[in-house]
């Protein structure tokens, strides 16, 4: 979704003539000033019971116990990976987190940059960054906290996160 959009979206949200359906990003930042103005329908979470999202795949477009939207899809995070490094190191592929972080760890060992990305564009970064907390913690709640100043990048999760 690209800025122009999400700013469209929030200057028709303050002039309240929001469209019926529009696509948004399941984000305090984005659906709160949404939430706020009531410019969306709840959802009967229970009309989607059969659906079998994943869990807190819904959390994103939720607030005080009520579901104003639905997620569209799925993202997923891919890596590449230089088949020659690998066979000069003599790494297999990875097959799970636990083994891309030893994978990770020898690489560095040997004064190789384990991964790189273009950082043209802030938020994939902050994406993977705030993925990294909620495997840490178990949850969102540290990046939330920390982002509405009620709690602080200084807890012990954040900390671990920032490390790995």
């Amino acid at each position: 979704m690209s800025n122009q959009y999400q700013d469209k979206i929030k200057v028709y949200n303050a002039s309240g003539t929001l469209p019926d359906i529009i696509v948004a990003w399941g984000n305090d930042g984005y659906m709160k000033p949404l939430i706020a103005n009531n410019a969306l329908a709840e959802l009967n979470k229970e009309d989607f019971a059969n659906v079998q999202f994943i869990p807190a795949a819904l959390d994103g477009f939720s607030a005080n116990g009520k579901l104003y939207g639905l997620t569209k899809n799925s993202d997923f995070w891919v890596l590449f990976y230089n088949k020659k490094i690998f066979a000069d190191n003599g790494l297999e592929i990875p097959k799970t987190e636990s083994d891309m972080l030893n994978v990770i760890s020898k690489l560095k060992q040997k004064k190789i940059i384990p991964i790189a990305m273009d950082g043209r564009d802030g938020w994939p970064s902050g994406i993977w960054f705030d993925t990294m907390l909620q495997r840490v913690s178990g949850s969102w709640d540290d990046s939330k906290n920390a982002m509405s100043r009620k709690g602080s990048f200084n807890e012990p999760a954040v900390v671990e996160a920032a490390a790995m």
